[in-house]
């Protein structure tokens, strides 16, 4: 794709808590609870590791090695809502995450 310049737009993942909307993208550095979002995502991946959890690296289209192939998995724009929504809502709360997916057809060039 980088060689004919094409260009994907970014999925983007929403949760709302408390009539506030709160948009997450993978890999997301901007949102203020990051670090609890992190500390929560650790401790799902041990607990889902524990579990017998194994990511499918295939899914990780980026050259890079595993143990960051793994990383970019855990810090996917879902996983950050699920965090954001466990962190921030009352246990045993019900809460509901929306993801926008564009289709391969939306890839622009520039």
């Amino acid at each position: 794709m980088k060689d004919n310049k094409v260009v994907k737009s970014p999925g983007y993942s929403w949760i709302e808590i408390k009539s506030v909307v709160h948009e997450f993208r993978s890999g997301d550095r901007l949102h203020p609870e990051l670090a609890l979002i992190h500390q929560k995502l650790n401790e799902l991946e041990k607990s889902m590791k524990l579990a017998g959890y194994k990511p499918d690296l295939d899914f990780v289209l980026h050259d890079v090695r595993e143990e960051q192939k793994d990383m970019l998995l855990m810090r996917h724009s879902e996983k950050l809502v699920v965090a954001f929504g466990l962190i921030s809502s009352l246990q045993g709360l019900e809460f509901e995450c929306l993801r926008i997916l564009e289709s391969a057809g939306t890839a622009t060039m520039p």
